[in-house]
């Protein structure tokens, strides 16, 4: 199956860097709205298909890089954090029934005691981490385990675009200019719109350059877009 045919591809990974191009995307947009011709917009093209397919490469690896820093800042991965003891976010007969079943999984054959976890909680966190990880394992199956599918796919989405946000950032800020050219660079009225310019008399086929034309809604004259 093709990767883009994944769900967790398409979602967690290309969506993403779909949402950081939206910058180079909306320019391109204004060229093919305000630049008929291909020679002016293809550059704009060029340069979003190439940040795309850099981008599309290492998104995931910006997210996992993220990843020991978001741990440190929660105190432990949520699902090691849950199954503590001195965690609350479980009620005792879930997480009973929980430390029973990944107990087998271990290293140990059960999972730390209460007292055990006070005495060494980074060792009773790597026995939490190893009944995740075989608890993984065993729920891998996206159509078996679908809810579980979509929270990893949420996660990777989230994770993958935090990654991302310094790009984004920067993406936006440079472009800003081309967003105010095209907003405001272009027309000088709301009627002044690119059909508009190519239906003034007078106008050359290389393109229309401030081009004033008769317009009974706009008085004597319309003023056509620059292009």
């Amino acid at each position: 199956m093709p990767a883009f045919a994944d769900a967790y591809v398409r979602r967690a990974r290309i969506a993403p860097v779909l949402l950081i191009l939206l910058p180079v995307l909306g320019g391109l947009f204004c060229d093919l709205v305000f630049h008929p011709d291909w020679q002016a917009h293809a550059g704009t093209g060029v340069v979003g298909l190439v940040g795309y397919t850099l981008l599309a490469q290492f998104d995931r690896d910006r997210g996992k890089r993220l990843e020991p820093k978001l741990y440190a800042q929660w105190g432990a991965k949520p699902t090691t954090r849950r199954l503590r003891h001195a965690d609350d976010s479980l009620d005792p007969a879930t997480k009973s029934r929980l430390h029973r079943l990944l107990g087998p999984v271990v290293p140990d054959g059960r999972l730390p005691t209460v007292e055990e976890e006070a005495d060494d909680p980074a060792a009773a966190d790597e026995l939490y981490d190893s009944g995740v990880t075989w608890l993984r394992a065993q729920t891998a199956d996206n159509d078996q385990f679908p809810r579980v599918h979509e929270e990893n796919v949420s996660y990777g989405f989230r994770r993958n675009l935090l990654g991302l946000k310094p790009i984004g950032i920067l993406l936006g800020i440079g472009l800003a200019p081309l967003w105010g050219d095209c907003t405001f660079g272009h027309c000088s009225a709301a009627a002044d719109l690119p059909w508009r310019c190519r239906s003034a008399p007078g106008r050359q086929r290389a393109g229309c350059r401030f081009q004033h034309f008769p317009d009974a809604r706009l008085g004597s004259q319309g003023r056509g877009c620059l292009r």
